[in-house]
């Protein structure tokens, strides 16, 4: 990269799409204006705030603060169950959750619960959950014995203390769940994919990146085009990249790209779906 630097104009460029890695992207925002494009998800990603990198990849604050908008925009009455695993990373969404959803007169009560020895058993959530009413269970781990065992609980639960299940990510745990389960469970999480397999553009995408390359595109290969596509868009449309991102949000072969309501110097892409089971 130091070598690409040294040897070309990169200022003569509309756009840059990469590095892959994040310490990179902020060494070459340090020496272009050129607009960058990081095109992956990273942790580190909050560090980028130069005025000229746009992030790609939602953060997952906004993952968390997506699904709570949505609790709140579509339940009353609600009784909030939050299931963690005690890590860090848990507690630290547990008690962010806990924070908002306390406030809001639509929740009557809020609780957490843990596992113990591994699994979380039956009687925990019975001694929760509230009959007649819309109970909300909130996933914030992705352990794969305490989500089966939580899973496993609330199925087998009479079905006056039917629970709804949430997660701001589904993990790859939730793959190992059968589709019926989830559906019983109307499992609804967020995601920054969704591509219906019947839709016109997903079928011709498919159809010519088999034809040129032999195989179905994997979840890189369309995330890929899908970026480089959105950028080129907006570059056709020949207006300043960033003028494009105040005219809405764009939706591709299986992405959403909303660069709108920009509050920090780099541009972030909070373009998320609410996908429902």
């Amino acid at each position: 990269i130091d070598s690409i630097i040294a040897t070309n104009s990169l200022e003569e460029n509309d756009v840059i799409i990469g590095p892959m890695y994040s310490e990179e992207v902020q060494l070459l925002a340090e020496k272009v204006n050129t607009p960058i494009v990081f095109p992956v998800s990273s942790k580190k990603q909050s560090e980028l705030t130069a005025i000229n990198i746009v992030k790609t990849a939602p953060s997952k604050e906004l993952f968390r603060e997506k699904l709570l908008v949505y609790i709140e925009e579509n339940f009353s009455n609600g009784n909030i169950i939050i299931v963690g695993d005690d890590t860090l990373e848990s507690n630290d969404n547990n008690n962010s959750i806990k924070n908002i959803l306390a406030i809001r007169d639509s929740i009557d009560s809020l609780s957490v619960i843990i596992p113990e020895n591994g699994y979380i058993k039956k009687e925990k959530f019975t001694a929760v959950l509230k009959p007649n009413i819309k109970n909300l269970v909130v996933m914030t781990t992705s352990n794969n014995i305490i989500v089966a065992s939580a899973i496993n609980s609330l199925i087998s639960l009479p079905e006056e203390t039917a629970a709804t299940v949430f997660t701001f990510d589904k993990t790859s745990v939730f793959n190992k769940i059968d589709n019926e389960t989830l559906a019983q469970l109307s499992f609804t999480y967020v995601s920054d994919e969704y591509v219906r397999d019947d839709a016109l553009k997903a079928r011709t995408f498919n159809r010519k990146y088999l034809a040129k390359n032999g195989a179905l595109p994997s979840f890189y290969a369309t995330k890929g085009f899908d970026i480089t596509y959105d950028i080129l868009m907006r570059l056709a449309s020949g207006t300043d990249l960033k003028s494009t991102f105040d005219a809405g949000y764009s939706y591709r072969v299986e992405s959403k790209f909303d660069y709108t309501d920009r509050v920090e110097k780099a541009t972030q892409n909070k373009g998320l779906f609410m996908l429902h089971y």
